[in-house]
């Protein structure tokens, strides 16, 4: 069996080729862009797999090649988010038909309908960059928590024994 040697990553720590992390991030995309476009319904067969089919893709490559799934996840949660945010923003006006959102409570009427736009897509931009990062964690700690347990398991396996007796 050969031994897998981490990749280099965007900043050399990552553990999967740059190209690789983008790639995976850019895999998730098709899902908000579809979504805005009101081409996938929300519940339906087709857009659950468009939310969960990347992201186990995300951790079977993780698993596999990745150095360290965790960053590389972390990494790729990252670029997905970026694209999340630049995806709600360039359909903002068609997702809104004209009627986009606006501040409410306390808030409503004190800022210029261009301030409470730059205000709201602020809003989503950080709100998509926080739900990338979120993805790629939680991924990533799937991917981290799966490679270790299939390691360890294939080195009881080599030295004779079997998972049961490595927990005792």
């Amino acid at each position: 069996m050969t031994q897998k040697t981490p990749q280099l990553g965007l900043n050399g720590q990552l553990g999967l080729p740059g190209w690789l992390i983008v790639g995976l991030g850019l895999l998730a995309v098709p899902r908000p862009v579809l979504h805005d476009l009101a081409v996938v319904a929300e519940g339906s067969p087709v857009n659950g797999l468009l939310v969960f089919g990347p992201l186990v893709i995300w951790v079977i490559v993780a698993v596999r090649l990745a150095g360290n799934p965790f960053l590389a996840l972390l990494a790729a949660g990252g670029v997905y988010g970026v694209c999340l945010a630049a995806v709600h923003n360039i359909f903002w006006s068609r997702t809104w038909a004209g009627d986009p959102p606006r501040l409410g409570g306390n808030l409503a009427g004190r800022f210029s309908e261009g301030t409470e736009a730059v205000l709201l897509r602020g809003a989503t931009t950080l709100s998509s960059l926080f739900t990338g990062l979120a993805v790629g964690t939680i991924c990533g700690v799937t991917a981290w928590a799966t490679a270790r347990l299939t390691r360890r398991r294939r080195a009881v396996t080599r030295r004779g024994g079997s998972a049961n007796e490595e927990q005792k």
